[in-house]
């Protein structure tokens, strides 16, 4: 189900926040770390929507159920009306969340805790079909006749392979699994979301930093924007 419908709320996080690997390590700590926003988005919002699955087939093992897809496809454009997402605002307002792709999550989370009850409830979440954006180099040069041909093809190969390389560091970046502290990054923020300080997270690292509440609170902050976060605001001397 893809998410064929602009019609929800939340701030729409620009293409290079795009961390798909980190949005879902940020879900599963949230899981983890903050279970009750999962649990009151199963057992008080998702039954608030029960009256659109009426109509939906019932699921039938020995086929590709092709009109329950096709159902449940635009019953994702049903919820995504302005007024069917009002009903996610409480739950919104009460987590502090402010994010477009956490709606989206949360959206289809509903859809596939009531479609596939006997999976383990856990938060669901449909990505873009392509994380990363086309490949647009930018050409700024001209070339006169007193140059040599070969020597303005060199100058434009060399601006074009350029901008390759920051392409694919850039798409690297927001598909990197690799990264050995994504998983404690997305802890912090998490931790930090529900109202821990950053000087008591730091409090409990093993290695020593000569700003510690800070190192712990830069970690969060670059996290937060590689996933398109909103973190919490807050005064500076309770970070």
């Amino acid at each position: 189900m893809v998410c064929s419908s602009d019609a929800g709320i939340g701030n729409d996080s620009p293409a290079e926040a795009n961390n798909i690997p980190g949005r879902f390590a940020y879900l599963k700590a949230l899981n983890r770390l903050r279970p009750e926003v999962l649990q009151k988005l199963r057992d008080d919002v998702a039954p608030k929507y029960a009256d659109l699955w009426t109509d939906v087939p019932e699921f039938q093992s020995n086929t590709i159920g092709l009109d329950r897809m096709s159902r449940l496809v635009s019953l994702e454009d049903e919820m995504r009306t302005p007024r069917s997402m009002s009903i996610l605002s409480g739950w919104a307002r009460e987590f502090k969340v402010r994010d477009k792709w956490i709606f989206d999550a949360a959206v289809n989370t509903i859809i596939w805790n009531y479609s596939y009850s006997s999976v383990k409830r856990r938060w669901f979440w449909l990505p873009p079909d392509s994380p990363n954006p086309p490949f647009s180099p930018t050409i700024r040069d001209e070339w006169y006749p007193s140059e040599p041909w070969g020597k303005f093809k060199e100058r434009i190969g060399a601006q074009i392979n350029s901008q390759l390389a920051q392409y694919r560091s850039d798409c690297k970046k927001r598909n990197n699994t690799s990264k050995p502290e994504l998983k404690r990054d997305a802890e912090w923020t998490v931790r930090y979301q529900r109202g821990e300080r950053a000087k008591d997270i730091a409090a409990e690292l093993s290695r020593r930093y000569e700003q510690p509440a800070q190192a712990v609170y830069r970690a969060i902050d670059r996290f937060a924007k590689e996933i398109g976060l909103t973190l919490s605001s807050r005064r500076r001397k309770h970070r």
